[in-house]
């Protein structure tokens, strides 16, 4: 059996909000959190990585839906970097 191994999605912030909604539809993710902060452990959402997973493996909604909207923007983010990178390196006309 093959498994996937996908890749990580950091918290940035253009991503942070997607980030807190994963979290707190994610009881254990969400407890763990909450536990870390109380003992004044956490070390910030800017430490935070989840594992993109091919749909298969993903939770049952609603946090199977906060994962696509974390996903999803941190494919526009992506997707935004590399036009900027493009535009600087004269491979498309600037808008």
């Amino acid at each position: 059996m093959v498994v996937s191994m996908g890749r990580w999605i950091r918290c940035r912030p253009e991503t942070k909000n997607e980030f807190q909604d994963v979290i707190k539809a994610w009881p254990e993710l969400n407890a763990l959190v909450h536990a870390l902060r109380n003992q004044d452990m956490f070390p910030g959402m800017r430490n935070i990585r989840i594992r993109d997973v091919p749909n298969e493996e993903a939770p049952a909604d609603p946090l199977a839906e906060k994962l696509q909207a974390l996903k999803a923007s941190e494919h526009a983010r992506k997707e935004a970097l590399q036009k900027k990178m493009d535009q600087l390196s004269g491979g498309v006309d600037a808008p």
